[in-house]
Parts: structure tokens; C-alpha cells; sequence
């Protein structure tokens, strides 16, 4: 039974990775003829790809912030921005913190001080943070608000994927077999599950492709459940549905790629 629900878990993180980068590559090649035309100011090229680095400092709510703090977010995005302004995206985010309110699960298997006995009868101590990530398929729409620049303004953007977290245990050099690597599945909390994202901003695309920046107000909702159904330190089964959000506020740099239209000349 737990192998089939390993062989599972591994299944849905593949399936949502797979399907992300099959949603891409469909727009990509198959639907271009139809976002590929620009008329008026638009940008010169028939097709944006975009690369997007960007850094967020989000706060916790709901189930969430009964077991982490503030946590930092490091996000990775492709993106193709249509004639149209209309985006298309996969993204992938790594969430880390070092607030950890969940922090007497190993109060069972520790000393009455907090400290852990190795294999050679020391006294050592256990770290814990915070760690996780989310994958998203996102589709976007940029607002032009001046003539003179087509391919900025006010953006909103629209993910839907997953959200993972978990609690991860560090104590340096020493050697704990009472939190060896099957024992920690008792105490990490992983937790994971389906998400959707909201982010409203501005993005800048300048004209001579050298500075290009985005920022806004993102917003994050996951229905997650714990994956190791059962918890050591409590000596119970965890099935209860959580409701795990993050709200945060995000600034990033952009790598724009053009493609430019092809010219057709006839001659008589």
C-alpha cells in the first residue's frame, strides 16, 4: 500500500509537469497563424517569448500560517506574449523560510533541553525550515495605456497547478538514526496539493529591448492534504483537507525574444 501511494505521488508531479510543457508547445506551433498578425503600434515582431526571473516576499493564511511564517519565493517563468497581448506560460516557483510555528513535532524524540542524542551518545541539535514549490500553466493579458508603447501596462495573469510544502529537518554532521530517512516521513509534514494563483501588476517592455521589468501583487490558494497519512509524533492518521494561502508581492526581470515577420515581395 505505501509503495502504490509513492508510485502515485510521483505520478501526479509528472503528470502536472508533462501537461504544462504539452499546453506550451500546442500554442506555440499550432495556434501561432491565429495570434501571429500585428497591426497598428503593436510590437514589429509576430511572436514574444519571455523569460522571467522574479523574487516575492509572501505572507502565509489559512492552515498555512498555523505552520510557517513570512517565506521568500524564487520564481522561474517562459512566456509567449501574442500580437494580441494575450500570454501564455509555465512557470515554476521554489518557496523557502526559516519560520517554522509547527516546532515541537520532535519534542517526543528529543531531551528535556531540545536536544537529540546521536549514535555516538552526543548531544546534538535539529534544525528546521521551511521548504517548497509550485508549478503553474498560466495565461495573461497586458493592457496598453500609451500609444506610444504597445506591449506595456497594467497585467493581470491567471495559474493553475500545484502547491507543495514541507518541513525539513537539518542537524549538521551528527548521526541520528531515530530520524533516518524513512523515520523523517513521520515528522516532514509534506503536504501537497491542487492551487491556483492570481497576480494583477505592470510590465514594461521598452522599445529597445534592454530594459524590461515587472512587478505587482500575487495571490496563491491550494487544497492540499498531508502525504505520509500518518504522524509520529502524534500517533495518528492525517487525512484532513487543508486550505493553504499565500499572498505576496513580486518584482522581476524579463529576457525578451522576437521573432520577426516574414516579408513577402512579388515582382511583375
Amino acid at each position: 500500500m505505501r509503495l502504490n501511494s509513492k508510485r502515485r505521488n510521483r505520478c501526479y508531479n509528472c503528470l502536472i509537469l508533462v501537461s504544462n510543457h504539452i499546453l506550451l508547445v500546442l500554442f506555440l506551433f499550432i495556434f501561432k497563424p491565429i495570434f501571429g498578425q500585428l497591426t497598428g503600434k503593436q510590437d514589429s515582431a509576430a511572436l514574444t517569448v519571455l523569460f522571467k526571473a522574479s523574487y516575492a516576499f509572501q505572507f502565509p493564511s489559512m492552515d498555512l500560517a498555523k505552520r510557517f511564517g513570512n517565506n521568500s519565493n524564487i520564481c522561474s517563468e517562459g512566456e509567449i506574449k501574442f500580437a494580441s497581448n494575450f500570454t501564455l506560460g509555465v512557470k515554476g516557483a521554489f518557496i523557502f523560510g526559516k519560520q517554522v510555528r509547527e516546532d515541537s513535532i520532535l519534542k517526543g524524540i528529543a531531551t528535556s533541553q531540545g536536544y537529540h542524542i546521536d549514535k555516538g551518545g552526543e548531544l546534538a541539535t535539529v534544525y528546521n525550515d521551511e521548504r517548497g514549490f509550485t508549478v503553474m500553466t498560466t495565461v495573461g493579458k497586458i493592457f496598453p495605456i500609451f500609444k506610444s508603447n504597445a506591449n506595456s501596462g497594467p497585467c493581470v495573469q491567471f495559474g493553475a497547478g500545484m502547491l507543495r510544502h514541507k518541513i525539513r529537518y537539518d542537524w549538521r554532521q551528527s548521526d541520528l538514526p531515530q530520524l533516518s530517512k524513512e523515520l523523517l516521513k513521520g515528522y516532514d509534514r509534506l503536504t501537497y496539493g491542487p492551487a491556483i494563483e492570481v497576480f494583477a501588476g505592470y510590465m514594461y517592455l521598452s522599445e529597445n529591448r534592454l530594459i524590461n521589468f515587472f512587478g505587482g501583487v500575487e495571490y496563491t490558494m491550494a487544497w492540499t492534504k498531508n502525504r505520509r497519512g500518518y504522524n509520529y509524533d502524534t500517533m495518528q492518521y492525517d487525512t484532513v483537507l487543508r486550505k493553504d494561502a499565500l499572498l505576496g508581492i513580486r518584482a522581476g526581470w524579463i529576457l525578451s525574444v522576437y521573432r520577426k515577420e516574414k516579408k513577402e515581395f512579388f515582382y511583375y
